[in-house]
């Protein structure tokens, strides 16, 4: 089931749920950029390699719900928009899915060629923290693929080899790194 944009175009998506066909009893939320393409009728690669990942590794989730730092559809993430109102909406909905989610993946990485001054003007930063407030505050633990990345950012989870397996992350560290760079 896909959470888009409630106005009926079809520039946001907000959620992405996929159950997995096999017995389980957790759901795993995934936290990524920002959708690319994939919607209820087509799939991409990005989406097809977090599945596969999280099913292969983690047994006992039952259902996926991805989520993304921006609502925006855009294949190239050097071009990354704010949009104030879909971004405290696609929060508002991310605050809802933590009720019902056992875990957290985190793999939003950073956006490829983006100066501070493009991060500064997107809230990219504010972005990852929100988020990782959030999960912080509803007690979630959270994982990721690999090293951080400038020991910062949560490798996106569509580029990262299956060899290199998920493991939890430290929030409160990442927490503290983000809010030295605001």
């Amino acid at each position: 089931m896909v959470d888009g944009n409630s106005s009926g175009n079809n520039d946001f998506r907000y959620s992405i749920r996929i159950p997995y066909v096999r017995t389980g009893t957790q759901i795993a939320l995934v936290v990524m950029m920002n959708p690319a393409t994939a919607n209820n009728l087509v799939s991409d690669s990005t989406i097809n390699n977090v599945l596969t990942r999280i099913y292969n590794e983690r047994r006992e989730v039952k259902e996926v719900i991805i989520v993304n730092l921006y609502p925006l559809y855009e294949t190239y993430s050097s071009e990354l928009e704010l949009h104030q109102q879909q971004s405290e909406l696609n929060f508002e909905r991310i605050s809802l899915l933590l009720n019902t989610v056992d875990f957290a993946v985190l793999g939003w990485g950073k956006p490829k060629g983006a100066s501070a001054r493009k991060l500064n003007e997107i809230k990219y930063h504010n972005h990852a923290l929100k988020v990782i407030s959030m999960l912080q505050q509803a007690d979630i633990p959270a994982f990721k693929v690999g090293e951080l990345r400038e020991d910062l950012y949560p490798k996106h989870l569509g580029r990262a080899p299956f060899a290199t397996l998920i493991s939890e992350i430290n929030l409160d560290y990442l927490s503290k790194k983000l809010r030295g760079i605001l």
